[in-house]
């Protein structure tokens, strides 16, 4: 739980490890540039007819033999410097993620325009769509005409690009939804609130075929200690337990008071 603890702690944890596998990695390339080099040599012997003598001999089973022998460590090694790319990526999408977020002041004149630029700046194919003015992109709208929970942002990222008929995406595709709700109000956003949000999320979604990659809840008020260790321990026993992330409107940004 310690060293849970400090990886948590130290945002370049991922950064550290990689550096730890340089010298593995400097082994593994050095080995398949050598073995890419054996093998052009043995096409060369073919091409040449396979000549036979005491060097060709010596080169070919020289070093096949030596590369033969270290091949299944070179191949591990390659597993183990692969294996971890994920996580890797997800550490640095959530270190980067928190920098973009608190760093950087937003930009545009209503709370929605600076929370949608925002979410351009953490998600590139977000940049895109609002470029292209896409209709993947609706504010101030709910996910359907009939849905009674209106959203600031509603953002498809699966939304077609050739046969764009959104109600056969919305019944016979797999919408994936990046949401942002936001609550125009000084009083701080509790765990009540927060659990009416995700009822009226699914109640607004019950007949889709559909996926939420996150759910942004703004509050200019800031969030009850109860709602932010709800969040934290993942207690609040619905859909929003893995999607959420709070967001607190101030003068100059936005900051996030759940960072892991």
């Amino acid at each position: 739980m310690e060293s849970v603890s400090e990886e948590r702690a130290n945002p370049f944890a991922f950064a550290d490890e990689i550096l730890s596998y340089s010298d593995r990695l400097w082994k593994t390339l050095v080995y398949f540039s050598a073995f890419s080099v054996y093998l052009v040599g043995v096409v060369i012997w073919l091409l040449l007819g396979q000549p036979s003598s005491f060097e060709w001999n010596a080169v070919i089973a020289g070093f096949g033999f030596v590369f033969a022998i270290y091949f299944p460590f070179a191949v591990w090694n390659a597993f183990r410097l692969i294996r971890p790319l994920r996580r890797w990526m997800d550490d640095y999408f959530d270190f980067a993620f928190v920098v973009k977020f608190e760093l950087f002041p937003p930009k545009g004149a209503t709370p929605t325009e600076r929370i949608l630029n925002k979410l351009g700046e953490v998600y590139p194919e977000v940049a895109r769509l609002t470029e292209k003015g896409s209709k993947a992109i609706r504010l101030d709208s709910g996910i359907t005409e009939k849905s009674r929970m209106r959203w600031e942002c509603v953002i498809d990222l699966k939304y077609p690009r050739t046969l764009r008929i959104s109600w056969i995406h919305r019944h016979v595709g797999t919408p994936d939804y990046l949401l942002v709700k936001r609550f125009d109000r000084e009083a701080a956003v509790g765990v009540s609130d927060l659990r009416e949000l995700e009822k009226a999320l699914r109640r607004d979604l019950r007949w889709q075929n559909w996926t939420v990659a996150r759910l942004f809840v703004v509050a200019p008020g800031g969030f009850t200690e109860d709602a932010i260790e709800a969040v934290k321990d993942g207690t609040i026993n619905g859909l929003l337990d893995e999607i959420l992330e709070l967001v607190v409107e101030t003068e100059h940004g936005y900051e996030l008071p759940v960072k892991e």
